[in-house]
């Protein structure tokens, strides 16, 4: 009698085990198919160390192709059969009631972290460790996953199977490209998803509102099981792969890209999702979204996350997803939807997400503008006209450390939270400095004002660790500070929480760590359902319908694309401050930079912030514009519940500056090239009945100068100053002529009024 199970080596489910018993002639048989694998490092090393175990007797496995075949025969019933690797037990057989049981728990075999692993190199402690008390107990830690994207959380097969559901159309132009056969299957007319990173291949179906030939996904299913196969495959990174950025894009979220852009798809994806959270014993998620700033997939999917906590207890919310890439006034615009979004009861912050190539520092001008927005609800204090009107938490999340290309980057996020004192979640952090979490990080973990997120199975598919240990995440945890361990999207990494908690223990995670995770989760999951109920109390309140929230938004996006920022702070008057930067600051002596630096925070502090709003001449945050910069950060020191002046600079659509001042809240988009911005910018400051201070400077300056003479714009310029104010100081009349701190205060006082001015 020959009986026989079915298992597998590795929890990714890639490597099926055979186990058989031949009761007759007492002989076990054990077959490894190694065939969904694709590196033949893993193979080698599989087929030199994996041994079968029964009774006192250990065989090695032979290969053929990529089948692994071990027998022994003559063993008494008794004895359990083991497939032992490194002599740590896999697989534990044993014959009960003329039946095989499998013996071991589920953390024993391989994870995916292990795979990969092994898949680069031959890691002479995998597999790790599985002994302790500690894992016996492996399923009841992790209940949230707060790192994660919608686009890559849903696993390959339950995409596939919405698609299916839905009678979607995917283009037959990629997945040929692919090497996936269509043969056979009838074609149809359809729409061409954009796909940004692969524009520059010109397939037609990646391009902007082209037609192009598609077919029904379920067909391919129906019609070619094995290309079916294949489409499953390339939706994922292989358990044994490791990519690049750029590979994940271009081979991975390009083949996902028709699919989860498919607006049709939104509510069942969202309802998957939640029933694979269900399966993993996930209570509570936050997606990061890209998409939640469209107004229909919005309310598309605000509806599907009421629908599947009713259906599955799962709670989802969303994190509207800014790439920390984007052109300052593509992110502007973003910064203001964000603002509005943030009032419905499922969207709970902003995320700054991608691939980490820029410096924090070169978006801090966004982290600036919307943690003070956070800080600014905090107090109960409204910033903008389109943003929520009650006083609450927000959560800023920032990708911060996932790579070791600027170090820097955990330490500026923490510094911008820390000195707005708003919360603050911080992504990956794998890599920094010791003094991340030796110094106000540990401060705003007691304050609860940080959490940092891990994303073991994450960093190692993407190339940025080599093994568990080199992630930072006992000293963070020893440290103190709030930590949680997150999927960063389980569906393209073939993860899940137990694999993800294994990553972490291997890591150096002891039961102390995981009771202390186990509490951040906790404390997070409460406060957000407080939050939850108040968001929703306020919503219903503000909103008498739904239908209400979700036009206003409609109006809100149509009105960026024509939004004038100058028409909108119409009531205030505008203080134009432009001069040196750069070398032109360089220049100018450092007695006279002392000087320039105590007049602007004296006129800083002298102002009235409902009253007067600053025109930036250049938005670089150096020079002129960073000594505005910092009056301004310290007048808000010295005033907290004041309201912030609101900041106004012009920039091209295409201009991408290394740093901008962080406190500009507003841009002008400029039409032309970048010397035109003294033209565009007087002729806005002469509409809105502006005035201009000039301070150093070179060729831009005496170009701001002129157009202010032509337009008969009230304007001082600084003498005594190295540059174009010094050089026009000895040509203009005495009018336009000032002197020091007490001399810039009092040509503004001339040209604005004392309305302007602080009481």
């Amino acid at each position: 009698m020959m009986i026989e199970l079915y298992c597998t080596l590795d929890r990714t489910k890639h490597i099926p085990v055979s186990v058989s018993f031949d009761a007759v002639l007492a002989r076990w048989s054990v077959r490894i198919m190694m065939h969904l694998l694709r590196r033949d490092r893993l193979k080698q090393f599989l087929t030199h160390h994996l041994r079968l175990h029964c009774g006192n007797r250990e065989l090695c496995f032979v290969r053929e192709g990529d089948v692994l075949l071990a027998e022994v025969s003559d063993m008494p019933i008794i004895d359990p059969c083991s497939v032992m690797l490194r002599h740590a037990p896999m697989i534990c057989v044993r014959v009960q009631d003329g039946q095989l049981m499998h013996d071991l728990a589920d953390y024993h075999r391989l994870s995916v972290m292990e795979l990969r692993m092994l898949g680069q190199y031959p890691h002479a402690h995998v597999p790790y460790s599985r002994t302790g008390a500690i894992w016996e107990r492996v399923h009841s830690y992790l209940r949230t996953d707060l790192h994660t994207h919608l686009s890559s959380q849903i696993s390959s097969e339950g995409l596939l199977e919405v698609a299916s559901m839905h009678d979607a159309l995917y283009p037959v132009e990629l997945l040929e490209r692919h090497g996936i056969t269509t043969e056979g299957l009838t074609r149809h007319a359809m729409r061409s998803t954009f796909f940004a990173p692969a524009r520059s291949e010109k397939l037609r179906c990646e391009q902007e509102d082209c037609e192009v030939e598609g077919i029904y996904v379920r067909e391919l299913k129906e019609h070619h099981p094995q290309a079916w196969t294949r489409f499953i495959e390339a939706l994922h990174i292989p358990v044994d792969e490791v990519h690049t950025f750029d590979m994940l894009e271009r081979q991975v979220y390009r083949m996902r890209n028709p699919l989860t852009k498919n607006p049709a798809l939104v509510r069942s994806t969202l309802l998957r999702v939640a029933q694979e959270y269900r399966q993993q014993g996930i209570d509570y998620a936050e997606l990061a979204v890209t998409a939640a700033f469209d107004t229909a997939w919005l309310r598309a999917a605000t509806e599907a996350i009421l629908e599947a906590e009713e259906c599955t207890g799962v709670q989802l919310r969303l994190l509207a997803a800014i790439p920390r890439s984007l052109p300052p006034v593509e992110m502007l615009h973003q910064l203001a939807l964000v603002k509005y979004i943030a009032q419905h009861p499922y969207v709970v912050g902003v995320d700054f997400l991608g691939y980490e190539a820029n410096k924090t520092q070169n978006f801090a001008w966004a982290l600036n503008h919307v943690a003070r927005f956070a800080a600014q609800q905090a107090r109960g204090i409204a910033t903008d006209s389109t943003g929520w009107d009650f006083a609450d938490d927000f959560i800023l999340r920032v990708h911060a450390g996932e790579n070791g290309k600027n170090p820097d980057n955990v330490s500026e996020v923490l510094d911008i939270a820390f000195r707005h004192g708003i919360r603050v979640r911080v992504g990956h952090a794998a890599y920094g400095h010791e003094r991340d979490y030796q110094g106000i990080a540990r401060i705003m973990g007691q304050r609860n004002q940080l959490i940092v997120e891990f994303n073991p199975d994450s960093n190692m598919a993407m190339n940025n660790i080599d093994t568990a240990e080199q992630l930072p995440i006992t000293a963070w945890a020893q440290a103190g500070i709030p930590i949680v361990i997150a999927s960063d999207g389980a569906g393209i990494y073939q993860t899940d929480a137990q694999q993800l908690l294994a990553a972490g223990m291997y890591a150096g995670l002891e039961d102390a760590h995981l009771e202390h995770i186990l509490a951040t989760e906790q404390k997070h999951c409460a406060r957000q359902q407080a939050l939850f109920a108040r968001k929703q109390q306020a919503f219903i309140t503000h909103y008498a319908h739904k239908d209400a929230f979700f036009s206003t938004l409609e109006q809100q996006t149509r009105h960026l694309k024509r939004y004038d920022a100058m028409q909108r702070l119409a009531h205030k008057r505008p203080l134009l401050i432009a001069g040196a930067s750069g070398s032109s600051w360089s220049r100018i002596s450092v007695n006279h930079q002392k000087e320039i630096t105590r007049a602007i925070h004296q006129l800083v502090h002298s102002l009235d912030p409902d009253k007067i709003y600053f025109a930036l001449g250049r938005i670089k945050h150096e020079g002129i514009g960073r000594i505005v910069d910092d009056a301004i950060s310290e007048y808000l020191t010295y005033h907290p519940n004041s309201r912030p002046f609101d900041v106004v600079g012009m920039i091209s659509p295409h201009q991408n500056m290394p740093t901008l001042a962080t406190h500009l809240n507003h841009i002008v988009v400029l039409h032309g090239e970048l010397m035109s911005v003294p033209t565009h910018m007087t002729e806005k400051l002469a509409l809105h009945h502006g005035s201009a201070l000039y301070i150093g400077g070179s060729a831009f300056t005496r170009d701001f100068i002129k157009r202010s003479e032509d337009l008969g714009i009230p304007f001082g310029v600084m003498a005594e100053i190295e540059g174009a104010s010094g050089e026009k100081a000895r040509v203009l009349e005495s009018q336009f002529i000032f002197h020091g701190a007490a001399g810039m205060i009092h040509q503004v006082r001339t040209m604005l009024g004392d309305d302007v001015f602080r009481v």
